[in-house]
C-alpha cells in the first residue's frame, strides 16, 4: 500500500472527482459514511457523541458525521470552532444540511473556550491533512481543553494539529483512536507521534485506483496481500540442495543463545542446510551443522553458501573483530549483518568499505545511533537511513514498531505485522535467521528484507494470539514461522 503525501492526497481527491464524475461534497459524504461504519464497529453501544468541527474540509467531514449519527438515533452535540461564514465551501454546505435536523449546535468563536464535556465520545474534526502551520494561540487553548476532558477522543483522518509529512509542534489533539481515509499518513509510523494518534485504522473511501497505480511514492506500508504477491511455493521436486545452504557466524562465551536462535530460525524459515559457526555451541540442534571459529576461513573458501549472516552474540572483542574481518574480506556476496557485527563496524568505520553491495544491515535504534549518530526527529532519522543505504548500496532494516526497510534507491517500506510483545531478548536474532533463510532459498536481498520482516512479525502475531499474554519469548516466534507461512500461501 502506497503512503501518499498530504499535497498529493489533494490531487488524488481531485482526480477521483473528475474520473468518477462526482462532486467534492459527494466524496465527503462517502468518506463520512466510511468513518461512521468504522466508528460504530467499536462504539455502537455509546449513546452520546460530541463532534468538534473546524471550518475547513475536516470540519465538513465532522458535520456529515454528525448528521449520519443523528439519523441512526444517537444523541449528538456539534461544536463549531471558528466563524463558519468564512469556512470552505463544502464545510458551509454540510453545515447548512446539518441545520435541517434537530441537533444542538454550539459556536465557539475566536478567544472563547470550549464547553467542558465528560463521559462522551468526542470526535475531533478540527483540522485534517491540509494543515500547514503549527496551532498556537486561541485554538491551542481549545485543543488543550479537549485533551484535558474525561472523554474518549477519536480523530477524523488525522489528529488535529499533527502534520502528515513533517515533524510537528504546537498544540495537537491526543486521540485515543484515529480513523484515517484510504492510506496511512507518514507521521503514523514514528514513536514521537504515538501519543497523539492512538490506535489507528484505515477506511477505504473509493479514491481512484487508476491515479494510485500511476503515482510514484517513496513510502510503502506492507500488508499480507503485498507479501502474498512475492511469496513463491516450493517446487514439487525441491530438495535440501535447492533450498540453499546458510552459514551463521554468531555466538560467543556468555552469549550462545543468540547464535542458537538465529540458526534455528534460519532452518525453520526454509534453508535446506544451516551451518552454525561459533566457539561455544551450548545449545545444539541435531538438524544444524556446527563449525568452530578456527574453521571459518577454510569454510568460506572451500564452500559456497547461498546465505551468510554474522553478528548475533558475536562479541566485540578481538576474536569477534577478526571473525568479521575474515568474512568481509573473504566474501563478496550480499550478507546479513546484525548486532555485534554492526557495533564493530560502528567502532571501525573503515570496515564499511568492505560490506558487499545489497547486504542487509539490521540495527535496532541504539545500534543505529552508534552507526550513524544521533537524530532529533523522525525526519532526520529517515534522511540518515536513506543517505546510508545509498552510500553503502545496502538495504537497512531499522528494527522498531513498523520496522522500516530502506533500499539503496531511497524507497522506504513500513512493516504492517508484529506487536509489542515481540520487544524481547532474541527477537532480533530470530529476524536475522529469517532473513538468511529467505536469501538461502533464492529470494533477492530486497524481497527477502520486506518478506522477512513481515513473516517475522506475523509469526509474532500468531504466537501472541496463541498465548493470550503480555509478551513473547523469542522461541515463540520461531515456533510460529510455519503457521505464518500458511497465511502467505493461502489463496
Amino acid at each position: 500500500m502506497k503512503i501518499i503525501s498530504a499535497r498529493h492526497l489533494h490531487e488524488w481527491d481531485k482526480a477521483t472527482i473528475e474520473e468518477q464524475n462526482i462532486s467534492s461534497d459527494m466524496l465527503m459524504e462517502r468518506a463520512s459514511i466510511a468513518f461512521v461504519r468504522a466508528l460504530l464497529k467499536t462504539h455502537a453501544a455509546e449513546h452520546q457523541f460530541v463532534i468538534v468541527c473546524g471550518i475547513g474540509n475536516n470540519g465538513g467531514d465532522g458535520f456529515c458525521i454528525a448528521r449520519l449519527l443523528h439519523q441512526k438515533g444517537y444523541k449528538i452535540t456539534v461544536v463549531v470552532c471558528g466563524d463558519i461564514a468564512t469556512g470552505s465551501n463544502d464545510a458551509q454546505l454540510n453545515y447548512q444540511r446539518l441545520q435541517k435536523w434537530s441537533i444542538p449546535i454550539l459556536h465557539v468563536l475566536h478567544g472563547q473556550r470550549i464547553p467542558l464535556f465528560e463521559n462522551v465520545i468526542l470526535i475531533d474534526a478540527l483540522f485534517g491533512t491540509g494543515l500547514n502551520r503549527a496551532i498556537n494561540g486561541w485554538m491551542a487553548d481549545v485543543i488543550q481543553d479537549i485533551n484535558g476532558m474525561e472523554v474518549v477522543r477519536i480523530s477524523v483522518d488525522m489528529p488535529s494539529g499533527l502534520f502528515a509529512d513533517i515533524p510537528s509542534d504546537g498544540a495537537i489533539i491526543k486521540a485515543h483512536q484515529t480513523i484515517t481515509f484510504q492510506t496511512p499518513k507518514l507521521a503514523f509510523f514514528f514513536e514521537e507521534n504515538a501519543a497523539y494518534i492512538g490506535d489507528w485504522q484505515i477506511v477505504d473511501i473509493g479514491l481512484s485506483p487508476h491515479w494510485l497505480e500511476n503515482h510514484h511514492s517513496a513510502y510503502t506500508f506492507i500488508q499480507l496481500e503485498d507479501i502474498q504477491q512475492v511469496y513463491t511455493n516450493r517446487p514439487v521436486f525441491s530438495h535440501k540442495g535447492t533450498n540453499g545452504h546458510a552459514c551463521i557466524i554468531a555466538g560467543s562465551v556468555g552469549m550462545p543463545g543468540a547464535a542458537a536462535l538465529c540458526a534455528s530460525a534460519c532452518l525453520q524459515t526454509g534453508a535446506g542446510l544451516v551451518t552454525q559457526c561459533t566457539d561455544n555451541p551450548a545449545f545444539e540442534q541435531p538438524e544444524i551443522m556446527y563449525a568452530t571459529r578456527t574453521q571459518l576461513r577454510s569454510l568460506l573458501s572451500e564452500r559456497h553458501y547461498q546465505a551468510i549472516a554474522i553478528g548475533p552474540g558475536l562479541g566485540t572483542d578481538q576474536a569477534g573483530i577478526e571473525a568479521l574481518q575474515t568474512v568481509l574480506t573473504s566474501c563478496h556476496q550480499p550478507m546479513v549483518i546484525d548486532a555485534d557485527a554492526l557495533n564493530i563496524v560502528s567502532a571501525q568505520p573503515d570496515l564499511q568499505q568492505h560490506i558487499p553491495a545489497n547486504s542487509i544491515l539490521t540495527p535496532h535504534p541504539k545500534e543505529w545511533m552508534r552507526f550513524a549518530g544521533a537524530h532529533t526527529n523522525w525526519m532526520q532519522l529517515m534522511q540518515q537511513l536513506r543517505e546510508t543505504a545509498a552510500r553503502l548500496q545496502c538495504i537497512i532494516v531499522y528494527k522498531k514498531a513498523f520496522t522500516i526497510v530502506v533500499t539503496p534507491d531511497g524507497h522506504c517500506t513500513f512493516n504492517g505485522s508484529g506487536n509489542p510483545g515481540m520487544a524481547t531478548a532474541g527477537s532480533g536474532d530470530v529476524l536475522t535467521g529469517v532473513l538468511a533463510g529467505l536469501i538461502a532459498q533464492g529470494y533477492t536481498p530486497e524481497i527477502a528484507a520486506r518478506t522477512g520482516v513481515f513473516l517475522h512479525g506475523l509469526a509474532g502475531d500468531l504466537a501472541m494470539q496463541h498465548i493470550f499474554g503480555q509478551n513473547l519469548v523469542a522461541g515463540d516466534i520461531i515456533n510460529h514461522i510455519q503457521a505464518a507461512y500458511g497465511f502467505l500461501s493461502a489463496i
